[in-house]
């Protein structure tokens, strides 16, 4: 294919560089990307395939009403005589007709007083040609798929109604953009959809498929014309339950601003730092990423968390700890809890924190974190009334002492480390909880020693405790800290 030996220098050169890590990885996701999504080898490659869509997966919009065949349906496919260690593959249900996606689109806000918008709609046209670089064994031209960039600009006025099709390029007329425009608590919503509107010929068929399309959204001239989307709930027809807990999330994730929401895709918006209310510009993303900022568990030295100062987080003196003990080396997690909540209280009247639209479930999310806070009490009180308890938390501190040092052991080992089995026994850090975790723990001690614990056996008020940290966070070892209770 042409171009790729450029792409694979750019790889060499950037594994072989002092580059920092992100940067590698950047550039690694910029790579996979081309090779998924196109185009690999620029604007106007040459693809070498027998079709365009065996080179690329993502990104292609087929040709009007174009059914997905039974032999590229993936659960037909994997049908057949099943083996032992992977169960039955045969269908549950009658397969229902199904057609690959013709059109993608989003919704999004502009905020009163917009005239128009422009959206700027792009996408990659392969036909069938002979190739400028590339000889078949005879020395003739060889046959392949060449790109044509395709797209351009069309100007999107804020009038209240159906956005007629229109097609930003005249070489490809059949593709089109279409839409809705509404008014909503005096904004406008608006929907754009690119679609594909092509007969799909008989022979060639990729040359009816786009592929790698795109649209982007601005305003004039850099204006901040994109507002957040308002909140779509109906108080009135919601069920109670999901309100609630859509209310809560609402609050919780208040200051990360929904702008658009793709319909068949992604959406990535560009902000301006400082203003998280107002959007540049928005473009729909086939691929989207997300880095997710790295969690630090709190220490003593933390404003607020001073109380973690007598906090035991060693599982090798947990391990060794007596039971009535327990109490004074476990109690200043609860104790650190309280001035938390405590502080959160305090931001519900505070301007700043932009609680105040959610009074109605500030205070019942913070009075179930009081129901957490004494589920961790009851499990130190347990260790210190129950000596069966206090014996198995005991092992399962030992136990998890062991396999940390050996998985640090065991990694050091495969990085060429010099590292030594009693070197991790004495350093406390190589074996410490992390507070979340042995909040987790505690938890759950008394509905997990007790059968029937009414936090257990309850028909309505049982509970099931989800940890969600990031990747590498330590929910794991947490579940088999508990496992091993």
């Amino acid at each position: 294919m042409a171009g790729e030996s450029t792409n694979d220098l750019e790889v060499a050169e950037a594994s072989s560089s002092s580059a920092p890590p992100h940067e590698i990885r950047d550039e690694l996701n910029k790579l996979v990307l081309a090779d998924l999504l196109g185009p690999f080898g620029g604007e106007d490659e040459e693809v070498d395939e027998t079709r365009v869509s065996d080179r690329y997966l993502l990104g292609m919009l087929a040709p009007r009403r174009q059914k997905v065949a039974m032999e590229e349906d993936e659960e037909l496919a994997n049908a057949g005589p099943n083996s032992p260690g992977e169960g039955s593959t045969e269908s549950t249900t009658a397969p229902a007709e199904s057609m690959f996606p013709s059109s993608m689109g989003m919704t999004f806000t502009v905020a009163a007083g917009v005239d128009s918008i422009q959206a700027q709609l792009s996408w990659g046209r392969y036909s069938r040609v002979e190739s400028d670089e590339l000889e078949t064994d005879a020395g003739n031209p060889k046959k392949v798929w060449r790109r044509t960039p395709m797209g351009g600009p069309i100007d999107v006025p804020m009038v209240k109604g159906a956005i007629a099709a229109v097609s930003p390029d005249a070489d490809q007329p059949e593709v089109t953009l279409q839409g809705l425009v509404r008014e909503r608590k005096g904004q406008w919503v608006v929907t754009l959809f690119l679609v594909n509107e092509q007969e799909e010929p008989d022979a060639l068929r990729d040359e009816g498929w786009i592929f790698q399309p795109k649209i982007r959204v601005e305003g004039d001239e850099d204006q901040m014309v994109f507002v957040r989307r308002p909140y779509g709930h109906d108080a009135e027809r919601w069920d109670a339950e999901l309100l609630r807990e859509t209310r809560e999330l609402e609050m919780l994730y208040r200051k990360q601003v929904e702008f658009a929401s793709g319909h068949g895709v992604a959406v990535h918006v560009t902000t301006k730092e400082g203003d998280s209310e107002h959007a540049l510009s928005i473009e729909t993303s086939v691929a989207p990423t997300y880095d997710i900022p790295q969690q630090t568990p709190p220490t003593e030295k933390d404003e607020g968390f001073e109380k973690l100062a007598g906090l035991e987080l060693d599982m090798a003196v947990l391990g060794e700890t007596a039971s009535a003990d327990f109490a004074a080396k476990l109690s200043p997690l609860t104790e650190a809890y309280v001035d938390w909540i405590a502080a959160e209280r305090r931001k519900i009247d505070k301007p700043a924190e932009g609680l105040g639209k959610f009074a109605d479930v500030a205070g019942p999310t913070l009075d179930r974190c009081e129901t957490a806070r004494r589920r961790i009490e009851d499990g130190i009180a347990l260790l210190g009334r129950s000596e069966k308890a206090a014996e198995a938390f005991r092992f399962a501190n030992r136990a998890m002492a062991l396999q940390r040092i050996h998985s640090i052991f065991s990694e050091g080992r495969r990085r060429g480390e010099e590292v030594l089995l009693e070197d991790l026994e004495a350093d406390p850090m190589a074996h410490s909880w992390r507070p979340f975790q042995l909040a987790f723990v505690l938890l759950n001690l008394a509905s997990t020693a007790d059968l029937h614990h009414e936090q257990r056996s309850h028909e309505t008020e049982a509970v099931a405790d989800l940890l969600w940290f990031p990747t590498g966070g330590g929910k794991t070892e947490a579940y088999l800290g508990l496992a091993a209770f």
